[in-house]
């Protein structure tokens, strides 16, 4: 171990106890006859020489010993908490063994019938939590069921009004159809399929329409003018004069029909098969002159036009 540096400590001492230590060695020498007789008298230097050397060596005596006393100190109170700790815990395991011992004595020494009274005691104890907890769960489940059940009535109520409102806007587009069926004189069941660039057409026909209004005729004489443009080839022409007919007559068949075969004959399919299905359903004879005219040759393999000749 390191030795503990005192040198101050030492410097200390030696100044405080020289002096004394002096004091005594001089009587000593003065008041010993042996002394006196042996040795004559020193001088004043040598003896102070002398009893400084004699002060070092009892000084350094007196410090090696205490430095080695707190040296032993320092040791000690370093191992004691070593000490304490492993003496605390052999005492904590003689502890628990000791009351693990009793504690299985006194096991031992309860009678049959009060084993059977403590077994009785716990499981009546168990049952207990037992019970609580299940009350606990069904109380619980009681709870989710009806936050559930709110979630549900509110989610039902969330739906009727989709509902309402859904019924509201089909009513609503129900008349657009029926005002866009009147305006563009096309049934009102194949108006959902026109594409927009079909719309703009018949918009832009009405706006031309309004602004050089054709001359006045019957259904009969827009019906032979469109028969005219239909054989020159001259199929929106063709289609504008047929549309004169049939607003003058909508359930004019043959202008019905006629329009269809000029629609097919530009693949616009959507405006072909609506006022074919109108010319059928107003007569039932042009469903079988369709399934052999020329005309609707360019649209006979869509599945609309399959649909309709074969219902």
């Amino acid at each position: 171990m390191k030795i503990v540096n005192y040198k101050n400590l030492r410097d200390r001492l030696f100044k405080k106890s020289w002096q004394y230590l002096a004091i005594a060695f001089t009587a000593t020498l003065l008041l010993s006859p042996a002394t006196t007789a042996q040795n004559p008298v020193l001088e004043p230097k040598e003896q102070e020489i002398i009893i400084r050397d004699r002060v070092q060596v009892e000084v350094d005596r007196a410090f090696n010993h205490t430095t080695n006393l707190l040296n032993i100190l320092i040791l000690v109170l370093i191992l004691l908490p070593s000490a304490i700790a492993v003496s605390l815990w052999l005492l904590r395991r003689t502890l628990i063994q000791q009351i693990a011992a009793e504690v299985h004595n006194s096991l031992a020494q309860i009678p049959a019938e009060q084993k059977k009274q403590l077994l009785a005691e716990i499981n009546a104890e168990c049952k207990l939590q037992a019970d609580i907890f299940s009350q606990e769960i069904a109380q619980l489940k009681s709870d989710s069921i009806a936050q559930i059940s709110a979630y549900i009535n509110e989610a039902n109520a969330v739906l009727t009004e989709l509902t309402t409102q859904k019924s509201i806007l089909e009513q609503e587009v129900s008349t657009l159809r029926h005002e866009l069926s009147s305006q563009f004189h096309i049934s009102p069941n194949h108006l959902v399929d026109m594409s927009i660039t079909e719309i703009n057409y018949h918009q832009e026909l009405i706006a031309a329409e309004i602004e050089t209004p054709p001359p006045i005729l019957n259904a009969q004489e827009y019906l032979e003018q469109g028969n005219t443009h239909f054989v020159a080839g001259r199929y929106l022409q063709a289609n504008t004069s047929y549309n004169e007919a049939v607003k003058l007559e909508p359930n004019f068949p043959e202008a019905r029909y006629q329009n269809a075969r000029s629609y097919a004959m530009q693949r616009r399919v959507n405006l072909a098969i609506g006022n074919l299905q109108w010319a059928i359903d107003i007569d039932p004879q042009h469903k079988e002159m369709a399934k052999t005219d020329a005309a609707f040759d360019g649209i006979r393999a869509d599945e609309q036009f399959k649909n309709l000749m074969e219902n």
